[in-house]
């Protein structure tokens, strides 16, 4: 009886509801105008690419890298490098900036090397206690013919604590015993990096590296044009290469076949462990794949053995992914979307024991003026099985989301992602989205916003009123799933105690009693509903979750206990609210 009373409950609330995505909780956008930083030159690209680097100057805040690519200091199209020092509410404290002529890097940059287009987090690289990191040049010409060769490649720098650098090695055609022959004119090796962890099992961290325009013409005449490929670098304690495996056309056991202008390996990141066998996994953006239609993009799931190699794949794009449906994106794709621009594991942020893959598409267009060019950009989550398939999808847009920041047309929202973990401390993911085409204080100066990301469906509040043993806890369990067990459980109230556990469609805290009544009791569809609590001061219900209730309804919940300890005679909960999936 109690099991049904609740369902009929529930139901009523969340048909009462308000539908919330849910998505983006909060965000915060560093930029000319606004985050901390100062003004940016024109045309600088910033948001080019972005990385957690962890903790840098110590302060209990994970701090981050951002590339600008396109800036001249020292020549143009140098390029350069912002370290962020954050604060916990996503803005910067201090930047220090790393070019030709700041940040105490010593190389030699040549105009058009475009130093910063990507950066990958090494962790302490040299054992001194601070961040390393590595830093990509895609347009870097040694080796080359000429200048404008392009060839590619990407430094390792070992960070003093304010941000400098302390020393580097080059990794290219003429340096870093990369094999000269590796590289060809114009393959931008470095256009994407990834730390993939120790691969080999040497105690060195290795590399994921993509080459976009990797023709392959070494192993066939006819191998393709820019085609693209992903290099595994094993790195020495040096930083330099101890050895090296290819995944293309021709290498690597990579079983699709990529076709011209694919460019694969635009973009790359590490996905742990996804398959459970003991070797890292990566997801690989391929931003000009065909399938579908013009330029819609494509990312790939890649199972990898120890030596670097493709055990097995999962192609995700228009025709291929799903886990029960193949073409799941097939109606959602657009021509020209750019699908794999940026790729970043997000972890499980629904809770359902499975990774989320963020995959962005640059030339998405909701929202825009112009229903086909307008490129504000978006990111699409995909909830992966252990066999790399689509099992779930969602997406962060102009439109959807809950996304509210302003994005302009031609803004390109996720040219670069990063997992910044829940780099505050909060309780919530975090994660940073370059936006190269942002115009906030002049042209193409770009941009990058800090998101608050969650789609768990139970969400810890906090507002407890502690009594004399302490703060009450109020859990839930369950996916929220129609017919799926969900279990509502208090603990650490007084014992054969009246209480109220209420549930509301909305939050309004209010202050009642000393402490602070988190779901809105009054003007909303609310439910108060009396038990009493055991002889342990515990209460636990279970019942099947019900069916028909709408999909992205949010519901709140609280427990007030009747307690002679509490202040003024009682005490409550933490609140919790639950998001329908």
């Amino acid at each position: 009886m109690k099991s049904t009373f609740v369902c009929l409950m529930l139901t009523a609330l969340a048909s009462d509801g308000v539908c919330d995505p849910g998505k983006v909780l909060s965000h915060t956008k560093l930029s000319s105008l606004s985050g901390g930083i100062t003004p940016l030159p024109d045309f600088s690209l910033y948001g080019v690419s972005v990385a957690n680097i962890g903790d840098v100057d110590l302060d209990g805040v994970d701090d981050i890298a951002v590339g600008a690519y396109v800036e001249a200091d020292g020549g143009p199209e140098r390029g350069a490098l912002y370290i962020h020092f954050m604060k916990a509410d996503g803005t910067a404290r201090a930047t220090q900036k790393i070019s030709s002529t700041q940040g105490n890097f010593t190389a030699v940059l040549e105009d058009g090397d475009g130093f910063g287009n990507s950066i990958a987090p090494l962790g302490d690289f040299d054992g001194d206690g601070v961040p390393d990191i590595a830093v990509g040049a895609w347009l870097d010409d040694d080796g080359g013919c000429c200048p404008g060769a392009d060839r590619g490649s990407f430094y390792i720098l070992r960070l003093n604590r304010n941000g400098t650098v302390k020393a580097w090695n080059h990794v290219s055609s003429t340096s870093g015993n990369l094999p000269a022959i590796l590289i060809d004119d114009s393959d931008r090796f470095g256009q994407s990096l990834c730390n993939l962890g120790d691969l080999d099992g040497d105690g060195v961290v290795d590399l994921a590296v993509g080459a976009l325009y990797d023709s392959d013409t070494k192993a066939s005449p006819n191998g393709g044009v820019n085609t693209g490929a992903v290099y595994v670098i094993y790195l020495t304690p040096q930083g330099t290469v101890k050895t090296w495996s290819k995944i293309s056309n021709y290498y690597g056991g990579f079983q699709h076949t990529l076709k011209n202008q694919d460019r694969f390996g635009f973009s790359v990141c590490s996905l742990g462990d996804l398959d459970e066998d003991g070797v890292t996994d990566i997801a690989v953006g391929a931003i000009i794949d065909q399938d579908g239609g013009w330029s819609r993009g494509a990312a790939y799931v890649l199972f990898l053995k120890p030596n670097g190699t493709v055990k097995n794949e999962i192609k995700i794009s228009s025709f291929e992914g799903g886990a029960t449906q193949p073409d799941v994106l097939l109606n959602e794709l657009q021509n020209w979307d750019f699908l794999g621009h940026a790729v970043t594991s997000l972890g499980d942020i629904d809770g359902d024991g499975i990774l989320e893959l963020a995959v962005s598409a640059t030339g998405e267009d909701d929202g825009g003026g112009d229903t086909m060019f307008s490129d504000k950009g978006g990111i699409w989550i995909f909830s992966l099985t252990k066999a790399g398939t689509i099992a779930r999808i969602r997406k962060i847009t102009q439109t959807e989301g809950n996304f509210t920041g302003v994005l302009d047309d031609g803004c390109r929202f996720g040219h670069s992602m990063a997992n910044l973990g829940d780099f505050n401390h909060d309780g919530v993911l975090d994660l940073a989205v370059g936006a190269i085409g942002d115009d906030d204080g002049g042209p193409l100066r770009g941009a990058m916003w800090i998101m608050q990301v969650s789609d768990k469906p139970w969400t810890w509040l906090g507002e407890s009123l502690p009594g004399a043993a302490g703060a009450p806890k109020w859990f839930g369990e369950g996916p929220l799933v129609a017919g799926s067990p969900t279990t509502f459980s208090l603990s650490g109230a007084a014992p054969q105690a009246f209480t109220m556990l209420l549930f509301s469609v909305a939050m309004a805290p209010t202050p009642v009693l000393g402490g602070t009544l988190v779901p809105a009791m009054i003007g909303v569809p609310a439910v108060a509903f009396p038990v009493s609590t055991s002889a342990t001061g515990t209460f636990t219900w279970s019942l099947p979750w019900p069916a028909g209730l709408p999909s992205g309804a949010t519901l709140y919940s609280q427990v007030w206990i009747s307690d002679p300890t509490g202040p003024q005679g009682a005490t409550a909960s933490n609140a919790i609210s639950f998001q329908l999936p």
